[in-house]
């Protein structure tokens, strides 16, 4: 039986962690895209 190395694992671990990401990245501007005209407000608030 062919000894299977920790560092196969984790890099087949890894490509589907980043296709989950890639997929979940493109269910949010999916879900976006119904968004119609919107203002959005970055910033912070300081009190001196």
């Amino acid at each position: 039986m062919p000894q299977e190395y920790e560092i196969n694992k984790l890099a087949k671990e890894e490509s589907w962690r980043m296709f989950r990401i890639i997929g979940e990245l493109g269910e949010g501007f999916d879900t976006l895209a119904d968004v119609e005209a919107a203002v959005s407000i970055y910033g912070s608030v300081r009190i001196a």
